[in-house]
């Protein structure tokens, strides 16, 4: 993150997705879903931005909407977010990742490291 306005943005970005982006019930039609909303977030946490990851793994870790709690899920997402500089010290961040590795079997956290390098993997090279 190189600014401290990006975990502004990423904290916006799960309170849209978790409140269902707000507004009256008529722009409901024409608003993105919650699915829409989640499937771009994890495109851009795919592509190595570590706010989306953030938010994407609180999204996970607390559930929303449409949206399942599935603490796996949670679990890669917010690790790969304590990667980056400015996030690795977030205090919802590291009590959520505190919380998700005690509550994980070891079979669960192997599952994790797995899909981790995957995702890594699938990064842009710098």
């Amino acid at each position: 993150m190189k600014h401290p306005l990006q975990l502004i943005g990423a904290l916006c970005l799960c309170a849209a997705l978790l409140t269902g982006c707000g507004g009256d019930s008529s722009d409901v039609e024409d608003s993105p879903s919650m699915g829409e909303n989640l499937q771009q977030t994890e495109q851009d946490a795919r592509k190595g931005d570590h706010t989306q990851m953030f938010g994407l793994g609180m999204i996970y870790y607390n559930g929303a909407e449409d949206v399942k709690k599935d603490d796996l899920l949670a679990l890669i997402w917010l690790t790969l977010a304590a990667e980056d500089e400015d996030l690795k010290t977030d205090p919802g961040l590291m009590q959520a990742l505190a919380e998700l590795n005690r509550s994980v079997s070891d079979a669960g956290k192997a599952n994790v490291e797995t899909q981790i390098k995957s995702i890594k993997d699938g990064f842009p090279k710098k």
